[in-house]
């Protein structure tokens, strides 16, 4: 949901030593440090948000510099995706600037010839990140493609039991924070409203030449709401996807995953997607030339006391819908039947292949009038795999339908 961000009148900026900080009635920002780490004060309860995860004495020089990045850069020169931050690359550099309400960081990685700013401001239940459109520059054959925007903002450890990640996995799921969690390189990635569907190696796990060959992933929850969000016993955070969420992913990463003992949780704003095609035979992936354009933003929600949980966020949630974004309660008498239809798919045989009809358009015709005549009035249609090819037919191509529909 796109909102107007909400700035608060009066906000003061100053500098301080090695950065600059934002002084609201409520919250105090400090942006300082090489690279523009950030902390974020509630002056009224002393709660206190840190934007980056603490560096502990057995941890390797890498993984100390990773922990305290404030973003971590994807990009590509052709094909592959590589991933870094602005501290291990060679010459980076970050400057510090007042702006009304609050404060930028202009990152400058002459390695790569990207640049692009980072905007922090003041709100009244928290503060805002913003990657202007405009800050972003590419002056060699690097191609930004992702960004990762705070990603060990009030990071938790298992230390913190009784905690829990929040994301917006179907209506909502919990990581909850334990000792006793195993070992694992998995972690929750997801784009938010589900994949698009114009690039098939998000929709499909594997994409061969042949679409009957085509190999699902595995059933997932689409994230239908643009949220994210962390939990401790004193203090949470809610963030909102408030601009660009049509190019996000939401990311959720347990403690353990690259041998970094934290939980947390951030989104990923994607600039570029990558397609596999098919040339003669020959596989070739593409990348997508020009960058998504607009500017991306996170709206972070700061909790404390005994809205620090699920329930916290999810009023906190409701009165940014309301309060902020414009929703406005839908006034419903009764609940409509959602009912999904599918049309049919191919089955592979050892000679050639067969198209199975699963729901013809006679036999949905027929489903509907049933509803109606027992006095079912208000109900939501989904007709899923009509198209020609059924179910992994050629998208977003819609017409021919698939003759075995009728």
């Amino acid at each position: 949901v796109g909102a107007e961000d909400e700035r608060v009148p009066g906000v003061r900026v100053q500098a301080v030593s090695d950065g600059v900080a934002a002084d609201s009635d409520r919250y105090r920002l400090e942006v300082s440090g090489p690279f523009g780490e950030i902390a974020v004060k509630d002056k009224q309860t002393g709660q206190v948000w840190q934007g980056s995860a603490a560096v502990l004495d057995d941890m390797p020089p890498n993984v100390r510099r990773y922990v305290a990045t404030p973003v971590v850069i994807h990009y590509s020169a052709g094909i592959a995706v590589n991933e870094t931050y602005p501290s291990k690359e060679e010459g980076a550099s970050a400057s510090i600037r007042a702006i009304d309400g609050g404060v930028e960081v202009s990152y400058q990685v002459p390695s790569l010839q990207l640049s692009f700013a980072v905007q922090y401001t003041l709100n009244a239940d928290g503060f805002t990140v913003t990657v202007p459109g405009t800050s972003i520059r590419e002056e060699g054959s690097n191609r930004l493609v992702s960004l990762d925007i705070l990603p060990f903002f009030d990071a938790a450890t298992n230390a913190d039991e009784g905690g829990a990640i929040v994301v917006p996995d179907g209506s909502g799921a919990l990581m909850r924070f334990s000792s006793d969690r195993q070992p694992t390189f998995a972690f929750y990635r997801e784009r938010l409203y589900g994949p698009d569907h114009a690039f098939l190696t998000e929709i499909y796990q594997d994409v061969p030449e042949h679409p009957e060959e085509i190999v699902a992933r595995n059933p997932s929850q689409m994230p239908a709401l643009p949220i994210f969000g962390l939990y401790k016993e004193s203090r949470a955070f809610l963030g909102v996807i408030a601009d660009g969420d049509a190019d996000a992913w939401i990311n959720a990463v347990p403690a353990g995953v690259r041998n970094i003992p934290y939980y947390r949780t951030f989104a990923e704003f994607a600039y570029r997607s990558q397609d596999d095609i098919y040339v003669g035979g020959t596989k070739v992936t593409l990348m997508q030339a020009n960058r998504n354009p607009g500017d991306h933003a996170v709206r972070y929600l700061l909790l404390d006391a005994e809205r620090a949980g699920y329930v916290g966020m999810a009023e906190a949630y409701r009165h940014y819908l309301t309060d902020t974004a414009g929703v406005q309660a839908v006034q419903q008498s009764d609940a409509p039947l959602a009912l999904t239809l599918f049309g049919g798919v191919y089955r592979k045989d050892i000679i050639g292949r067969t198209y199975m009809d699963m729901t013809d358009f006679k036999q949905a015709t027929e489903i509907l009038t049933r509803l109606l005549d027992q006095g079912i009035e208000h109900i939501e249609v989904t007709y899923d795999a009509w198209s020609s090819g059924g179910e992994f037919g050629n998208q977003p191509r819609q017409f021919p339908a698939a003759s075995g529909l009728g």
